[in-house]
């Protein structure tokens, strides 16, 4: 399956994991267009809706990588994965940060096997990154993506790296399209009232490029 936008660029941070999941698939191309991958052993698309794992279930292109056991469609919650090997790569996106949270919690205490997830949060993003801070996800890259006019930010995240996750960001903001997003957050957050989104505008304006 060929991808384009934002799920292109998500794909093309896969590096050579043999297990993906593309965790709150929805209509699952992300996780697709990794089973033509000779590398690729095995794909997981997890969503908890009935309606959208009905509608993989009736896709006749996936039919023969389910009957070989390279792709299994799972009804269930970020939170209920459950990993069995070393070198998955996991892709959430599509949701808010909040639920990544928790979808994040849950996988951590599994980080013994030393996967690699990478995240696009919609929302919340200030909540997300506080608790990856002080969490025991590291930082392997990060990176925005504008698509469809939108951005969204992307966090590349394993346990073996040495950077931690910042606050705010650090990459995010260099080039013309951190400058961008750096404009469009200060009109975002100028009336906000919250001490915690008062001092991410201050933030935001002492950023020079």
């Amino acid at each position: 399956m060929k991808l384009k936008g934002r799920l292109k660029e998500l794909a093309d941070c896969y590096s050579k994991e043999p297990v993906v999941w593309d965790v709150g698939c929805d209509h699952g191309h992300l996780g697709q267009s990794f089973l033509g991958r000779s590398e690729v052993t095995t794909v997981h698309l997890v969503d908890p809706s009935s309606d959208v794992i009905q509608s993989l279930h009736n896709n006749k292109h996936i039919d023969s990588y389910i009957s070989n056991g390279k792709l299994f469609i799972h009804q269930a919650y970020g939170q209920e994965i459950k990993l069995k090997s070393q070198n998955n790569r996991i892709f959430i996106a599509g949701m808010g940060g909040k639920e990544i949270i928790s979808i994040l919690q849950s996988l951590e205490k599994q980080s013994h096997l030393l996967f690699n997830c990478l995240i696009s949060p919609h929302k919340n993003i200030l909540e997300l990154r506080e608790y990856l801070a002080a969490s025991t996800y590291k930082l392997r890259r990060e990176f925005l993506i504008m698509d469809a006019g939108r951005f969204y930010q992307v966090l590349d995240l394993n346990f073996s790296n040495a950077n931690s996750v910042s606050p705010y960001g650090d990459e995010i903001w260099k080039g013309d399209l951190g400058s961008s997003y750096r404009d469009y957050l200060l009109n975002v957050y100028e009336s906000h009232q919250q001490p915690k989104d008062q001092a991410y505008f201050r933030f935001l304006k002492s950023l020079t490029f």
